[in-house]
Order: structure tokens, then sequence, then C-alpha cells
């Protein structure tokens, strides 16, 4: 159900939403140099990887928490409103934490409480994006918007890391961090001029705990009526469950199995975030197959057979590592790009907000979980034992969901009426 009327603009949609989308870039630059400086400046100073896993633990309460209360808000507010308060709020952040380094009575618990309120406000900000997207994009170039999407996040992922490097030899942390207000001027700018289309039928009432615990109860609701879409949060969570250690043992990996040090590190994180711009431009120059969960599944079963062979890999394997993290990353971004697209091609524009948030809580909710299991697991098993056994997890996952008829035809969209909609929707 993607509205009653067309929201987008048929002439001018790809000058209107590019414009928003060039200015978030430089906001998400920013952003990826903000935090590389600051975890690189807590492993300078602290050297503890307690350090680290308290800061990453800030980052994620925000979604663990906030999540489901954040994608009802953003279906309630104005959603170019949520996005500039929101960009408004990391660049204050910003200024604060530049006024502490620049008196130098920096603390690590300060930057946590800065992590957490950037990470929370950076939730609001992509929630409302994604939330706006199918609202000033049609819907059949959404797979190539995700995919530029993902194509973006990968590249910074690759430029950010090394630039913050260079700047962090060069000058003070206080004038590093300049960079992401100015980045983020750049991204509020556009908002001021261009409109973005609203859902119809918002919310009006005042917003109490109780009316946004019966908003989330809606949404959850709305998922579980659309087959197959609670089947796509639980595949999500589980998935994430094993790629989430995964991905934190691959220094471990490195240094242990491979006996490598920081180059070789560096070897990977570049072939998967080159891997990831690739696959971003490829999704979106192709699109996918017309079915996307085929193209997802298929993906999802390339991702887990290529952990599972890392896992078997000797220790004098180390470049066929890289070439298999960057095939890894090529397919990531389907994955990732097609599943938003399904839920914004097809799930309500009252509901994107509470969509996209529960998506993100179920592909977040198994991280701390799976953290403390795998630790243990690791120092007990080797640090191969995740990567073989996590990757199987990923490939059985995959097999069955294509043999779930539900789950293979959400992209279908949901099948009841406008009235069953409507009766969702409690009035208080």
């Amino acid at each position: 159900m993607r509205s009653t009327v067309e929201t987008y603009n048929k002439k001018n949609w790809k000058k209107l939403f590019f414009t928003i989308w060039g200015g978030q870039a430089f906001s998400i630059f920013g952003s990826s140099l903000v935090e590389f400086s600051l975890i690189w400046y807590l492993t300078d100073k602290t050297g503890s990887a307690t350090v680290l896993s308290i800061n990453m633990l800030f980052y994620l309460l925000p979604a663990l928490f906030f999540a489901p209360f954040i994608g009802a808000l953003v279906d309630r507010w104005n959603r170019r409103q949520v996005m500039i308060i929101a960009d408004m709020f990391i660049a204050l952040t910003t200024l604060l934490i530049m006024a502490l380094f620049y008196w130098d009575i920096i603390l690590p618990w300060h930057i946590y409480i800065v992590i957490f309120v950037r990470s929370s406000a950076g939730l609001f900000h992509y929630t409302a994006m994604q939330a706006s997207t199918p609202l000033m994009v049609p819907e059949d170039q959404l797979n190539r918007v995700n995919g530029l999407n993902q194509a973006l996040r990968g590249g910074m992922n690759i430029i950010a890391p090394p630039i913050g490097a260079l700047m962090i030899s060069a000058i003070p942390m206080h004038q590093i961090l300049m960079v992401d207000i100015i980045t983020a001027a750049l991204a509020i700018l556009p908002l001021f001029f261009i409109m973005i289309p609203q859902p119809k039928n918002v919310l009006q009432d005042k917003v109490t705990i109780e009316n946004l615990l019966v908003d989330i109860r809606d949404g959850v609701v709305y998922a579980r009526k659309w087959k197959g879409m609670m089947q796509v949060m639980l595949i999500s969570l589980l998935v994430n469950f094993a790629f989430n250690p995964i991905n934190a043992l691959m220094p471990l990996v490195i240094k242990k199995h491979f006996l490598g040090g920081a180059l070789q590190l560096s070897w990977v994180e570049m072939a998967i975030g080159i891997g990831i711009v690739v696959g971003g431009v490829t999704l979106s120059v192709w699109g996918g197959f017309k079915k996307r969960m085929i193209t997802i599944m298929l993906c999802l079963m390339l991702t887990g057979l290529g952990f599972a062979l890392i896992g078997i890999l000797p220790s004098s394997g180390i470049l066929y590592c890289v070439g298999i993290m960057f095939v890894i990353g090529i397919v990531l971004p389907f994955i990732d790009g097609l599943i938003y697209s399904i839920i914004q091609s097809k799930g309500s524009p009252e509901y994107q907000g509470r969509l996209m948030t529960l998506l993100t809580f179920s592909s977040k909710v198994s991280v701390p979980v799976s953290m403390v299991i795998a630790g243990p697991i690791a120092d007990r098993f080797g640090v191969l034992f995740w990567y073989q056994y996590g990757g199987l997890m990923i490939v059985a996952l995959a097999v069955f969901a294509a043999f779930s008829p539900a789950l293979m035809n959400v992209d279908k969209g949901n099948d009841f009426k406008d009235e069953v909609l409507n009766e969702i929707v409690q009035p208080t």
C-alpha cells in the first residue's frame, strides 16, 4: 500500500531528492570523521578494550531501548523538521565536545555521553530520511536509490579513516571536530528550501507515553498482519546474532590465525569497503532480480558461505581472506538495500517510521547477547570457530527462508485493506 496519491514530483523528483541527498552525504562524512577521531582518541589515550566496549555500548543503547519510540514519533511529526532538529542537535553536541577538547578537560565519560546523544539524534534523522524517501522517489527507482545509499556509506568507511588519521597527525582535535559542524550546516541548508511530502492521516493528538505505546503496538500489529514481515525481522535478528561477533573478531583472526598486523587488517577493511561501494553502485544500476527476496536470500547465502570459507583457510591464506571479504562487501548492499526498498514501496507511508525502527531494533537487540557468548566460545574453541559455524548458521537461515512462502512473497506487500488499517489506529 504505497499511498492513495502519488506524492513525489514526477518532473523534478531527481533534482529535489538528490539535493537533499547530497547534503546528507556531507553530513555522513562529517559524522564518520568524528566517530573515527573519537574512537582513536579513546584508543590512544586509554589503550583499554573495556573503554572501547563501553563506548560501543553507548552507541548501541538508543537502538536497543528507544528505536520503537523514535519510529512512533517520526510517524507523528513533520519529517523534514525532525531531520533539521536532529542535525542541529548533532552539531550542538560536537560544539560542546570541541570546547572540552579546547580547554583540555575531556574525559572518557564525556565522550560516552556525546556518542549516546549523537547516536540518538542520528537514529531520528536516519529514520525520518528513510521514511521520507518513498514519498519523494518513484517506486520503480527505490532499489537504485537504496543502492546509492549503501555505496555512499561504504565509500565513507573508506575515505573517512585515512582523512581522519591525516588530520589527527596535523591539527588539534577541536579543529577536526569543526568539520562536522560545517558538514551539518551543508545538510541542513537544503531542508529549509525543499518541502518533503507528509503522509496522510498523520496522528495529531497530544504526544504522551500512553499514545506512543499505542502507536508502537499498532506498528507491531501492522507488521504482524503483513505476511512474512515478522519473519524478515526474525531472520534479521538471527543473522545479526551470527554476523556481529564475526565482524568483531576479525582483528583477532588476522593476528592469531593469519599472523598479520595492522597492515593486513587494513587490507581486509579496505576490501569490504570497496566491495560495498561496488555492490551499491551495481544495485543502483541493475536493481536486482524482479523478485527482491530471491536476490536477498542468494546474497545471504553467499555471505554465510564466505565467512565459513574464511573459517577453514590455512594461516597462509590472508590474500584469500581479503578476496572473500571483497565479495562479501559486494553482496551486503543488496541485502540491506532491498529490504529497505520492500518496506518503503509496499508499506503504508503512515507506518514507515515504525517499520524502519522495528527492523533496526530486531537487527541490534541480539548484539549484546551474541558478543557476550562469542568471547568465551572464541577463547575455548579458537577464533575461527564462530566463522565456521556462524557462517553456516547464516546459510541455514537463508535456506529456511527459501522454503517459507510468506517470507519469499513479502515483497508483494500486505494483503489487508484500508479499512483494516484504519481499525489498527485507536483514538485517544
